[in-house]
């Protein structure tokens, strides 16, 4: 890498520089990212809302100069969880917006650069894990902080809201096939996927969440931690 540690004094300059040394790991499974590429700290079309999306990434059709964007939320600066929202966003940039989470951009993520489902919110693997490690330490610190936007408002004071509805995070969970090809999904519980992950009736393999299954409640910790066991255990089996 040209630059040193610690030059970078803006979020967008570490970022980039974060692309560019990125770039050979996705030319080695024969992929090329953008020449040109903006990539920015801040807030996705989802503005403030819980997603647990870490990014998003704008194909250069939607910039009036034609040059794709990429951003990162803001609602973390830990400098590994940011190069993971970079590289599932580099996914993006070299399979086509228009594949979204796909047969393409599995190929890529499970059996190119090494990320791990569900896609929507993907982790780095073992392998992909070390090398984010290193790339941070070589880049040095984040330049910028996180935004405590979900407990604080712009106006600095906690926010305080009485009798919010509670989003439901239990019913109707989508799950799918991750065999290539496949893409078959359903719907299911959070109750009955911490006991065991549905099999997929063509493959026989286990279906994947698409998103990471809501934590237990307070009373409920002791029994939820039994049925996150039963879950290792039926995946182990299957």
């Amino acid at each position: 890498m040209s630059k040193l540690r610690n030059e970078f004094d803006t979020a967008e300059a570490w970022l980039r520089a974060a692309v560019d040394a990125l770039r050979p790991d996705f030319e080695a499974i024969g992929k090329t990212l953008p020449a040109t590429m903006r990539c920015d700290f801040g807030f996705t079309s989802h503005g403030s809302k819980k997603t647990g999306i870490s990014g998003q990434y704008y194909d250069g059709s939607a910039s009036t100069d034609n040059v794709p964007k990429m951003i990162v939320r803001c609602s973390t600066d830990d400098p590994v969880a940011i190069l993971e929202a970079v590289v599932h966003q580099c996914d993006h940039a070299v399979v086509g917006v228009q594949e979204g989470h796909g047969k393409a951009f599995r190929e890529v993520a499970l059996r190119g650069i090494g990320l791990e489902p569900p896609m929507r919110t993907s982790k780095a693997g073992k392998r992909l894990s070390e090398r984010l490690h290193a790339l941070a330490a070589e880049l040095g610190p984040f330049p910028n902080a996180r935004l405590n936007f979900e407990t604080i408002g712009a106006d600095g004071k906690e926010k305080r809201v009485a009798d919010l509805p509670k989003t439901q995070e239990n019913r109707q969970l989508k799950v799918e096939c991750l065999v290539e090809g496949c893409g078959y999904c359903a719907r299911a519980t959070a109750k009955w996927l911490r006991i065991g992950l549905p099999l997929c009736p063509v493959h026989r393999e286990p279906m994947h969440p698409e998103k990471p299954l809501p934590e237990v409640e307070g009373a409920n910790l002791e029994e939820g931690g039994r049925e996150e066991e039963a879950l290792a255990e039926s995946s182990k089996e299957t």
